[in-house]
Order: structure tokens, then sequence, then C-alpha cells
């Protein structure tokens, strides 16, 4: 990330250990609640306005690797209504070793009123992960 002036990274972790099932929308963000179908109870504001300018996904923890499929990560705009690709990431972590992604060169503009959450959406496994714990560090830049 070449630009950290004014920037501020946040770490979001999930709770519990998730076994994601095939094509499914989960959503997280709130600390210390474990991944669900639910966008409203993951929500979290940040204030001020943001670009979000980064990421670095972190799996691990597995009981069993599962395959190495795509999954989706997206920031989850609650109050518009809409969804950012930010982009895709192995779940494919075990309880040896973390799969991580970075995603930089990102430019998502957020409104200090609105609510986000992110957004995993489950690749269509050929094996499915078990007891997956995620960390999600993000790097945002305050805008104004």
């Amino acid at each position: 990330i070449a630009d950290i002036t004014d920037s501020y990274p946040v770490l979001f972790s999930q709770m519990g250990a998730l076994g994601p099932a095939d094509s499914t929308t989960y959503y997280f963000g709130q600390y210390p609640i474990t991944p669900t179908g639910v966008e409203a109870t993951h929500g979290f504001n940040i204030k001020y306005p943001f670009t979000l300018i980064g990421v670095m996904i972190a799996v691990g923890g597995n009981s069993t690797a599962g395959s190495t499929e795509d999954s989706t990560l997206q920031l989850r705009n609650i109050t518009q209504g809409t969804s950012t690709s930010i982009g895709t990431f192995k779940t494919n972590g075990s309880s040896t070793s973390i799969a991580t992604t970075s995603i930089n060169g990102l430019n998502i503009p957020v409104a200090g009123t609105d609510t986000m959450c992110w957004q995993f959406d489950a690749a269509a496994f050929a094996t499915n992960p078990v007891s997956m714990q995620m960390r999600l560090y993000s790097i945002w830049k305050r805008t104004s």
C-alpha cells in the first residue's frame, strides 16, 4: 500500500469456527459475532468518510483445510443496499498453516453515515473447509 498518510488499519475477526456451505453468503464485521446470513447483525460504522485502500485476509485453524476454490470478499454497504467486490481468496488454511491473500490498490469510498459489513461469498467447494477461522486486516484512508 503506497500511500499510508492519514490511513488507519482496522482488524476484523470472526469468533467461533465456520463450516461454510457451498455457494452461500455470510456476513461478518462486528466482533465477536460468528458470521451469519443476516447483514444487519454485523454492521459497523467508522463515523467519518473513508476510502478502503487495502485488505489482507488470513484463514487458518481449520480442522479440515478444504479445497482451493476461490471465495469472494465484498464490502457490503447496508445503508445503500449495495455490495462492492474486493477480490477472491482461498479458505484452505489448516491447523498448522495460514492461507493469506493481500488485495491492494482499492479505492472504495464510504460515507461517514454508512453502515457496512463484510460479505463472504463461499465457493462451491470440492471439499468444504471445517472449523474455519478468518481474520481480515483492512486499511482505510480518511477522506476529509
